[in-house]
């Protein structure tokens, strides 16, 4: 007691020397902050003063700035904190003190007091109530702790296999994925545990045993012999329901103990408010003075502004934020016992991993991080990254052999892939809950008379790629169905050089495309190479690849249409690109070449595109099995759950990666959804595989030859009808 009396005469007289100190602007504290809050930051920067705010990507290169002594201390969850703690060896010194309590609820465990459990061991065969999968303080918490301490036998397969096999009988009502899809197949594949639920064939978060109350319930009512809930939970239960209940149930400690329902009864693990980390060779003087002004600024704002909620701290409930004891300054001790509940061990088991295939070394760096938060959010199973070469033909061999298991794929790729190499689509990217991903426009400055398709012939183009949705399949596409170019002619790459006096299409001239020379000749005409002028019509060299390069080909005069997608003029105009080449670049002065004729502004890609280009595809082998099938699925949802939307400043798995752009997803990307069971290509593109099939040289063959055979057919019954009758 002593020592909490000096502690707090300590923080009072570093709380008055800081605020001298700061007054006269001796100290400034580096913030890190997020991109998404950084603006919060500067509001609170201002606000404040003695405040720098240092820029980030996310949370995670947040604690590489601090491990680098680029920054000094950042708010983070318990999970972040596991990161920070184990990866870069960042310490708490200072904690969230919520409504005055230093954890946000305690884990326990329920049993009536007539019950014959003594030990962890007896829970073995019981009938279980939990909140729910996927909360913590009714399965993260007590079934990691449960493996961890070798009381369940791990099913190697995952934790609800484990857990399935553990109790005889569960309700584990709720929404163990925000996806149906995935909700649905998992509730399938594991019926015990919604067997003593309310409504089993539902087991949905309307349960009445679903949730703390209502896991409770299901033990009170007697269809369990154990509930996993929380202290709180339970108290407020007993309170609100049935008082005179509260003296027949205990709480079964760790230790085989059991506790009356109190609040400082024991429980299982608590979760730790948010805490402030810093680096571990941090002088203790510093980590004093920091905790002491942390705890002076939560104060100074009479009224809590936007910055005070959105950056500083969690939430409006904090009313204090305390320095950690020093003994407790690291991750482990200041997680205890919430640790197994992110480890959620398998002792003794290879575990299953889900592999995604990239095809960059940027893109293997961001699968890399990703994997390190995505294990701290409990995404199971766990993520491994493989990179078999710089192409997605490379990482479709792959998942077909078996090396990977997921892909991200664009709807030209995904044709190629199910089609030819039998892979199946299992879900979808979305763009602001749409499936388009964009739109397939062509673009001219003005004055151009342009009007339609047709007009284009004898001019020169700009494309992003050959093979390239928006700069090869969807421009050529059109020109089939305008009746420009002969839908049964099947070397479209001669046809477009014939069409176009000159063409800048990168990828044309590579080897893998296996072009003659006389199609690279005309389809690479209006390229450039890099910078050195080498790697000419390279795809992976030349200046004018891409969207943006084939916009700055037209910008630069190597053209006079560009084939791009509708964002990217967009981006490099009106002085959104830092770009030397978009210097004075105005959207007014291009125009977009409608398909039903006419130009358009840029802003009406809508009604003036040449195609509507879908999302990118999550793609697995099509002879995978149905456990892998929904694990791949659920680490795909899971991803986006926990990273783009409960804790979407923690890592950011959609947009750029450190400038360089649609690494493992589409920058466009805001969430991914699971298709329907067994949908097929075909059903996943749409009207779309239309135009692919016109682009497929083995679709075009087949049709070409069957058109020849039937107007063969056709000459030889004219031939034999006229001979008929002329020997009448």
């Amino acid at each position: 007691m002593q020592h909490l009396r000096n502690h707090i005469i300590l923080l009072q007289f570093l709380t008055i020397f800081v605020q001298r100190i700061l007054g006269q602007g001796v100290v400034t504290i580096r913030f890190c902050a997020p991109e998404d809050v950084y603006d919060y930051c500067l509001q609170m920067s201002t606000a404040l003063g003695s405040v720098q705010c240092v820029k980030a990507r996310d949370k995670f290169e947040c604690m590489y700035l601090i491990s680098r002594d680029e920054a000094d201390i950042l708010n983070v969850e318990p999970e972040d904190l596991y990161l920070a703690g184990r990866l870069f060896n960042l310490d708490p010194f200072a904690m969230e003190v919520e409504d005055l309590y230093t954890y946000k609820y305690k884990s326990a465990v329920l049993i009536p007091k007539s019950s014959e459990i003594s030990s962890l061991t007896d829970l073995r065969g019981k009938k279980s109530c939990h909140t729910s999968i996927g909360e913590a303080a009714g399965w993260n918490i007590p079934i990691g702790l449960l493996l961890a301490n070798n009381i369940i036998t791990p099913d190697c397969r995952g934790e609800l296999f484990s857990a399935e096999n553990f109790f005889s009988q569960s309700c584990a009502a709720g929404r163990w994925s925000k996806d149906p899809v995935v909700d649905e197949l998992l509730k399938k594949r594991h019926p015990k545990l919604c067997e003593l639920c309310k409504k089993p064939s539902t087991c949905t978060s309307t349960d009445e045993y679903a949730g703390v109350s209502g896991a409770v319930k299901c033990l009170v009512e007697g269809q369990a012999d154990v509930a996993f809930t929380t202290v709180e939970g339970a108290i407020n239960f007993f309170n609100n329901n049935r008082h005179h209940f509260r003296a027949n149930y205990q709480f079964l400690c760790l230790d085989g103990r059991r506790m009356d329902v109190d609040i400082n009864s024991c429980s299982w693990a608590s979760k730790p408010t948010n805490s402030f980390v810093i680096r571990r060779p941090k002088a203790v003087s510093s980590r004093e003075l920091y905790a002491a002004y942390l705890h002076q600024m939560l104060f100074r704002p009479a009224r809590k502004p936007l910055w005070f909620t959105k950056f500083f701290v969690s939430g409006s409930n904090v009313t204090e934020i305390r320095p950690i004891a020093s003994n407790q300054q690291s991750w482990d001790k200041y997680l205890g016992n919430y640790v197994a509940s992110i480890e959620q061990p398998l002792p003794g088991c290879e575990r299953r991993n889900v592999t995604f295939c990239v095809s960059s070394p940027a893109a293997l760096s961001k699968c890399l991080d990703m994997q390190k938060v995505a294990y701290t959010r409990r995404i199971r199973p766990d993520i491994r990254c493989y990179n078999p070469g710089d192409s997605r033909l490379a990482c479709i061999e792959a998942i077909k052999s078996g090396k990977a298991d997921v892909v991200s794929l664009d709807a030209g790729e995904l044709y190629t892939a199910s089609r030819y190499h039998d892979l199946i689509p299992i879900a979808e990217e979305r763009n602001t809950y749409s499936d388009v991903a964009s739109y397939a426009v062509a673009v001219v400055k003005i004055p151009s008379d342009v009007s339609s398709l047709a007009m284009l012939e004898n001019m020169t183009s700009c494309h992003s790629g050959y093979g390239t949705i928006e700069g090869w399949v969807a421009p050529v596409g059109a020109l089939i169905e305008e009746g420009v170019l002969e839908k049964y002619e099947c070397d479209r790459a001669r046809q477009v050089g014939e069409f176009f006096l000159g063409s800048c299409v990168p990828g044309a001239a590579d080897y893998e495309n296996h072009l003659n020379a006389t199609e690279v000749l005309q389809l690479c005409k209006q390229c450039v190479g890099d910078a050195r002028g080498e790697r000419v019509c390279s795809l992976r060299g030349d200046r004018y690849t891409g969207n943006e390069g084939a916009f700055r080909c037209l910008v630069e005069g190597r053209g006079d249409v560009a084939f791009v997608n509708h964002l990217t003029p967009l981006k490099y105009t009106d002085g959104r690109s830092l770009e030397f080449w978009t210097r004075d670049l105005r959207s007014d002065d291009f125009r977009l070449i409608c398909r039903q004729g006419g130009q358009g502004f840029l802003k009406d890609f809508e009604r003036c595109n040449l195609a509507k280009i879908p999302s990118n595809f999550i793609a697995m082998a099509g002879n995978a099995s149905e456990d892998e099938y929904i694990d791949n699925l659920r680490v795909i949802t899971d991803l986006v759950e926990e990273l783009a939307r409960k804790s979407e400043n923690s890592f950011k798995i959609f947009g750029a990666y450190y400038g360089v752009s649609d690494l493992i997803f589409s920058d466009t990307t805001t969430s991914i959804v699971a298709l329907a069971v067994n949908t097929d290509y075909r059903q996943a593109l749409g009207e779309y595989h239309l135009i692919l099939e016109d682009m497929d040289p083995e679709v075009c063959g087949s049709a070409s030859r069957l058109v020849s055979n039937i107007s063969l057919f056709s000459v030889i019954f004219v031939t034999l009808y006229l001979n008929a009758l002329n020997l009448r």
